[in-house]
């Protein structure tokens, strides 16, 4: 019989083990379970976190900034309807009809303004609601989370500008500058609305400008630029036959902001809920406001207006 090995220094053995106690037990699998891996932090580089329920993020292109700001023409897949538009993946049966019932609401508020949106118009402007929806859970462009609140408070919000600034263009093709764009409205719609205008979104904040140029790179919208500035630091060529803002800022600073890059037959359009006796008797006297238009926004009871000014001759 061999000896028995001796106990190493500081060794514990089975018998030194004392069974768990009914107290010390894991907590039942839920929200005690969850609450532990939300407090999860790493002993050493080693560790490895406990595991965690799969979940499913949609896919995004997050591409570094391209060297020019004209899009890449053959890095995106096509979907039937816009070559280039990826279609999304339905996420349960009840998707298609969902998006159904949004092409359908889209339509029927365009035909309400005036507007004869064509079938690739309509597949734009869905497929730019749903980049909007899935980068802003990132990202945070818009406080709107909800994606048919924002089909109405955002897409219909900015077509319902369209025909006020269409009658402006008189069948021109204008050069317009959105000013503090965010995620692009009213610069994105205005685009693809608009394929002979030439639509320049500026914007201070990264995220924001990144996202327009991925817009444009997956919508193929060539007349759509980004610019990651403040708009006082932007030369003044060119000059814009159109400037417009949407909730920007005051109509004072709106307008000392851009002064320089308009043109002096151009005009200022600022969209704008209701503005105050004060901030309209605040506009300089070297500009004119000549016009405020009230827009009615289908669906959506909520006041809405733009404000018109231009140089004073």
């Amino acid at each position: 019989m061999s000896p028995t090995r001796p106990k190493a220094p500081g060794r514990r053995t089975t018998a030194d083990r004392q069974p768990r106690k009914w107290g010390a037990a894991a907590p039942p699998r839920g929200e005690g379970d969850d609450a532990h891996r939300r407090s999860w932090v790493p002993d050493s580089d080693t560790d490895t976190p406990p595991p965690t329920p799969a979940t499913h993020t949609p896919a995004m292109h997050t591409p570094a900034t391209p060297a020019s700001d004209t899009p890449a023409s053959d890095t995106w897949p096509a979907a039937a309807g816009v070559p280039g538009i990826a279609a999304p993946a339905a996420s349960s049966a009840a998707a298609p009809s969902a998006a159904a019932d949004r092409r359908q609401r889209l339509a029927t508020a365009a035909a309400q303004l005036g507007l004869a949106l064509d079938e690739a118009a309509l597949d734009r402007l869905l497929a730019y609601l749903g980049l909007l929806q899935r980068w802003n859970r990132v990202y945070n462009l818009t406080a709107v989370q909800d994606v048919d609140a924002m089909l109405t408070q955002h897409l219909v919000d900015c077509l319902a500008a369209l025909p006020a600034l269409r009658r402006r263009a008189g069948g021109r093709a204008l050069q317009v500058l959105d000013v503090g764009s965010g995620g692009g409205l009213p610069g994105v719609v205005l685009a693809i609305v608009q394929p002979d205008w030439r639509i320049d979104c500026v914007d201070s904040v990264a995220k924001k400008a990144t996202f327009i140029r991925q817009v444009a790179a997956e919508l193929r919208l060539p007349n759509l630029r980004s610019l990651h500035a403040r708009v006082e630091t932007l030369s003044a060529p060119p000059h814009y036959d159109l400037i417009t803002s949407r909730a920007f800022a005051s109509l004072a600073d709106f307008v000392a902001l851009t002064e320089p890059l308009l043109d002096p037959d151009g005009a200022w359009a600022a969209m704008k809920g209701q503005p105050t006796p004060d901030e309209l008797a605040a506009v300089p006297a070297q500009v004119d406001m000549f016009h405020v238009e009230p827009l009615q926004v289908p669906g959506l009871a909520a006041r809405r207006c733009i404000v018109w000014m231009r140089p004073r001759r």
